[in-house]
């Protein structure tokens, strides 16, 4: 099933950014500025839309979102993923909105 914003998610009113690590080197940083962010194997590379393309093997077509609350919250989630998703070292429940702290480290 395609994954779908929930109903309470808004666009944040001080956008966060996102630091893309690669073999722990920053690749790219980029602004979350919509509601938001779906990542995955098979998506556009298109953050400014609401999607960033992760070419690797292990990561699914659909793999994991970051969506924001407009009072500024922050949640992670796995959106049904193949390996799952892990926050802070530990792993997501599918489909299960997990509050993502400044500093916290996603991995696909």
């Amino acid at each position: 099933m395609p994954f779908r914003p929930p109903g309470w998610c808004a666009a944040p009113r001080e956008p966060p950014a996102l630091r893309v690590l690669k073999e722990g080197t920053e690749i790219t940083r980029i602004e979350l500025t919509d509601k938001a962010l779906l990542m995955g194997r098979t998506l556009p590379d298109a953050p400014a839309r609401g999607t960033l393309a992760c070419p690797h093997g292990s990561i699914s077509g659909e793999h994991c979102c970051i969506v924001h609350k407009f009072s500024g919250e922050a949640y992670a989630a796995d959106v049904g993923s193949r390996y799952g998703t892990t926050l802070n070292g530990e792993k997501l429940k599918p489909n299960a909105y997990t509050p993502l702290e400044e500093g916290g480290e996603l991995r696909l």
